[in-house]
């Protein structure tokens, strides 16, 4: 994993050898975005995006679903 413009990016064709602590060469393109090399050879890289974190609606929401899905259960049960 490498970080480049407060992104944070994980390398998804791994060399043979660890590169940790390694220079990654970095190349711009015309569309803002960028090309990985590592030792002349193109790396494939994603970017690492983390999960938000869900809103006391999203959670309310989701508790209501719950509920309604284990009254449902019991209901078939009776």
């Amino acid at each position: 994993m490498f970080s480049y413009g407060n992104k944070f990016y994980l390398i998804e064709s791994p060399p043979k050898h660890s590169i940790a602590k390694q220079k990654i060469e970095i190349r711009k393109s015309c569309d803002d975005g960028f090309i990985a090399y590592f030792a002349g050879r193109h790396l494939a890289v994603s970017e690492v995006v983390e999960p938000t974190k869900p809103s006391m609606v999203d959670l309310e929401i989701q508790k209501k679903v719950d509920a309604i899905a284990l009254a449902e259960t019991h209901a078939k049960c009776s």
